[in-house]
């Protein structure tokens, strides 16, 4: 595995390429922004890059956000290496393009372990490319229901693989969170422990007294005790957003083909947005408006399929740039669901063949053309309708109508 350092101080480079001949890898080094970039156009530049936050011509951040502002590229992994520790800085290298972030000095184990979280994700990539080829294989074996069925999983499948690229990562940041707080209550604990135990083996005289206090003002004990019940809501949080990808993945994977049940349409439109890995959600507003919605009988894992097909497609088509609402109501007999863009919108001439089988609007190689087709299929078993028209200034809507009846003794 090729990996790219750029990195402007000599001595730091010179350890970066020896740690990582220890790991196995081979360093591609570079000594300043413009030769990183340069690097990374090659048509076998490495997929795996450390770059330092500092460095002269382009610096880290502007060059995460050059790479990602690439169009057709393959995807580059990027570990940004920087003294600053500041949470605000932080949030600035990720929202950049990085994907994560490590602090001067670092320790030897811990490059290795991130590099090793890069190389991950790179190999999920792939696995999504083996499964792309196994699905257009499937596609010119469609001949009957029961294959059509067994294609819509595989779709889901893909999706499925396609994301999970990304909820590594998702899944990899508040867990980092939570672990990091919790180390630093256990260093904490010590000297709030120390302070108790003090405490209590006195009687309490005077010049106890002013001992106490002194240990309590050169411990700062005040500023543990209320930094604990902060650190350990943050590692909720975080902990509760692990919760919620993890059971989106069920929720999504599930395999509901031969039972109708009773389904709340407003999570599952949830389910499918929390799925979506941040790196496709970066830069784009996403506003939403659910009214309260009946549960409605229905094969839920497929509308959910619907969704999240739908709202990937309008997160590529926005490039990292634009605004996506997405409303649900309902009058007396039918639920709807509108999902607006502001992207570039579709040339007219080709809005009436979008739902076409094999039909694609993406680059030869980016798309099969079943992502849309599968959703019609959905929506129409389902006795509903599914419409999409240009907006009047940019972008499109889809508008899904589905009958409060559901489906009723309906089989796939």
């Amino acid at each position: 595995m090729n990996v790219l350092i750029a990195e402007d101080e000599r001595m730091t480079r010179k350890l970066l390429e020896h740690m990582l001949l220890d790991f196995g890898y081979t360093a591609v080094s570079t000594c300043d922004g413009k030769e990183a970039w340069e690097a990374l156009q090659q048509e076998e530049a490495p997929r795996l890059a450390v770059l330092d936050w500092d460095m002269p011509k382009i610096n880290g951040v502007e060059l995460c956000r050059k790479l990602k502002d690439r169009k057709e590229a393959p995807y580059i992994y990027i570990i940004l290496l920087t003294s600053r520790n500041e949470k605000e800085d932080v949030v600035k290298g990720l929202e950049s393009g990085a994907d994560d972030f490590i602090t001067k000095p670092f320790e030897k184990n811990e490059l290795e372990s991130r590099l090793k979280v890069g190389i991950r994700i790179l190999e999920y990539e792939s696995k999504v490319i083996i499964e792309t080829k196994k699905r257009l294989d499937l596609e010119r074996e469609l001949k009957d229901k029961e294959m059509e069925v067994r294609l819509r999983q595989v779709d889901k499948m893909v999706t499925m693989g396609t994301m999970a690229a990304g909820v590594a990562h998702d899944v990899n940041n508040p867990l980092s969170v939570a672990i990091g707080d919790v180390h630093l209550i256990k260093r904490d604990m010590p000297d709030l422990v120390k302070f108790i135990n003090h405490f209590s083996s006195v009687s309490l005289p005077p010049n106890e007294l002013k001992e106490i206090e002194k240990l309590k003002a050169d411990l700062d004990i005040l500023y543990i005790t209320e930094s604990i019940e902060k650190k350990l809501s943050r590692c909720e949080n975080a902990m509760d957003r692990i919760k919620r990808i993890v059971q989106g993945l069920k929720d999504f994977s599930r395999s509901d083909e031969g039972e109708v049940i009773n389904t709340n349409i407003t999570n599952e439109i949830k389910n499918s947005l929390e799925m979506i890995p941040q790196r496709y959600k970066r830069g784009i507003e996403i506003k939403t408006e659910l009214s309260p919605l009946p549960e409605i009988p229905c094969y839920g894992g497929q509308l959910g399929q619907v969704f999240m097909n739908i709202n990937v497609n309008a997160l590529q088509a926005m490039n990292g740039e634009g605004v996506l609402e997405i409303q649900a109501s309902s009058d007396n007999e039918y639920v709807f669901i509108k999902i607006c863009d502001s992207g570039p919108g579709i040339p007219e001439e080709k809005l009436k063949q979008i739902f076409n089988q094999f039909y694609t609007t993406k680059p030869k190689g980016e798309g099969t053309g079943l992502g849309l087709s599968i959703c019609s299929t959905i929506i129409q078993k389902h006795g509903g309708e599914i419409t999409v028209v240009n907006n009047a200034d940019k972008g499109v809507t889809f508008t899904i109508k589905l009958s409060k009846e559901g489906v009723r003794d309906k089989k796939y």
